[in-house]
């Protein structure tokens, strides 16, 4: 059963304002997630575990011919992916995610709205994850984008061999993200900064 939001999510992306000097805030809330899953992995499995946090740009062009360029920063990034290794969409988080303003979410700090900038800025998010659920993974995987509902392409519960949580978010197609790879490092710095943790604590 593909699940709904309670309230007109159209409606609501359309009437949140975002400063336009803020361009990656959306990278920085999909962040920020990862590292919440993270942590919440750690509360379970204790301080032997080493979180990890992926990211991916994905840029305009062909791939091969993206692999032929001397400067590739000519050629502008549309999309980011960001992989991590937490918990996982499990049922209690994605119950979490199905509601704004969730009282989880309030619990760790977080607004309950870091969704709805991505797609103020990204024409959908794609998301999958493999979570556990007593003894066995599964992965649930779905498109979440400015519409009346928000959720497309809905998938649960589907059997994996993965032994390991992760989650996979693809922000897509970014309108006007910054070309260079050196403002993305200095914003990605900066984020680790904020939540007090180093690349080698995560």
């Amino acid at each position: 059963m593909i699940p709904q939001n309670s309230t007109n999510l159209k409606n609501r992306v359309n009437k949140l304002y975002l400063p336009k000097t803020k361009p990656l805030y959306a990278l920085f809330e999909v962040i920020s997630n990862s590292i919440h899953a993270i942590q919440e992995k750690k509360q379970s499995l204790g301080s032997s575990f080493e979180g990890k946090i992926l990211i991916n740009t994905i840029r305009n062009g062909d791939e091969e011919v993206l692999k032929a360029l001397t400067d590739i920063e000519k050629y502008p990034i549309n999309s980011f992916r960001v992989i991590d290794n937490g918990i996982g969409l499990d049922d209690e988080n994605f119950k979490s995610f199905e509601e704004f303003d969730s009282e989880k979410k309030a619990e760790i700090g977080g607004k309950g709205i870091g969704r709805l900038i991505c797609i103020k800025t990204f024409k959908k998010l794609e998301y999958c994850s493999v979570y556990k659920e007593k003894d066995n993974f599964y992965i649930r995987k779905f498109d979440y984008k400015k519409s009346k509902d928000g959720f497309e392409n809905y998938g649960d519960e589907i059997k994996t061999n993965r032994k390991e949580t992760e989650t996979s978010v693809i922000l897509s197609v970014y309108v006007d993200a910054p070309a260079k790879l050196t403002t993305l490092r200095r914003f990605i710095l900066t984020t680790l900064r904020r939540w007090s943790l180093t690349t080698s604590s995560l």
